[in-house]
């Protein structure tokens, strides 16, 4: 199918509980218990012992470049059971309209924020990502988040603002990512999918509400805290009619029906075994939320002090009156 930062005031360092890491990777081998020097019948054990892992190293890389399937791998759902008992490979995911670049990109239109129209793939697509020059902007914003991390929270109420005053000013076009890692702090209840599902059912069915439903997900007084099963889908629906002034009647049924969670699901994926598209440094790759790359460049600071931000923006270009 279709990966989180980490003490502060370094975002990205390992350690700080509030913004989680990947799962530990479930392959990996256990450190070696220590064997007596010159022992010959412990010299035999770890020969052993090292071809076993070697093979098992192969094993694990051959099942991992299979399930991953690279860059180009197409976005597809996992296999299923069919009723009958047997196994059956799902078909592609549907994708929702206006993601074929892998996010929602927001342009100004009519002096407001809007969605970047595009056709919905079919098939066993990919995304195609594109670059400023691509949407026709002067600058490019990606921003990588899930509706479930607190960080991305804060990033919000610091830098809402001015992202939008980046928009409406021409020029600059604001790509969200929305992924669904943190499912696995949601006590089974897979809000990070849900959400990141009902945001991509408004950039399909009404688009002119997304942005509004994208800053309501990541109001710290809606977000529901760690370890919560996180709002139903009737919480969800009703949050985002309220955040739109009101949601039309595609829109409510593809939430309700979850129609995009497996896309959501399939793209986190992807986002995850995918360099980030039109980085600076090569193989850049999302290790943490949120992340926000400024026409290739990521971020450094605090995802709070939004004084920080705005001198960022400066330094990549981005002038905002």
């Amino acid at each position: 199918m279709w990966g989180m930062s980490e003490t502060h005031p370094d975002p990205q360092a390992p350690g700080d509980p509030q913004r989680p890491s990947p799962p530990v990777n479930p392959f990996a081998a256990p450190q070696a218990s220590a064997v007596e020097r010159g022992s010959k019948r412990a010299m035999i054990w770890i020969a052993a012992a090292l071809v076993a892992l070697l093979f098992t190293g192969l094993m694990v890389w051959y099942t991992t470049v299979q399930l991953r399937g690279g860059a180009d791998a197409p976005v597809a759902a996992p296999t299923a059971e069919a009723p009958d008992g047997s196994d059956a490979t799902a078909s592609a995911v549907e994708w929702p309209a206006n993601l074929a670049t892998g996010g929602i990109v927001f342009v100004e239109r009519d002096g407001a924020v809007d969605v970047l129209a595009s056709d919905a793939p079919s098939g066993n697509a990919v995304p195609a990502p594109v670059d400023a020059a691509g949407i026709g902007a002067e600058h490019h914003i990606r921003i990588y988040l899930d509706y479930r991390c607190p960080y991305c929270a804060f990033f919000e109420e610091a830098n809402a603002e001015t992202l939008e005053q980046a928009v409406l000013q021409g020029g600059t076009a604001v790509e969200i990512h929305p992924l669904t890692f943190l499912d696995r702090l949601s006590a089974d209840s897979a809000y990070s999918s849900r959400a990141a599902g009902a945001i991509e059912c408004l950039a399909d069915a009404q688009p002119e509400a997304a942005w509004a439903g994208h800053q309501a997900l990541l109001d710290q007084g809606f977000q529901p805290e760690e370890g919560t099963e996180g709002h139903d889908n009737a919480a969800l629906i009703a949050e985002l009619d309220r955040a739109a002034g009101g949601l039309n009647g595609d829109a409510r049924a593809c939430i309700e029906e979850e129609r995009f969670v497996p896309f959501a699901q399939a793209l986190n994926d992807w986002v995850f075994s995918t360099p980030v598209p039109g980085a600076k440094e090569s193989g850049l790759e999302v290790t943490g939320t949120p992340l926000v790359v400024v026409d290739g460049v990521p971020y450094p600071g605090d995802p709070r002090d939004g004084d920080a931000f705005r001198a960022f923006l400066a330094q990549q270009g981005v002038e905002l009156g």
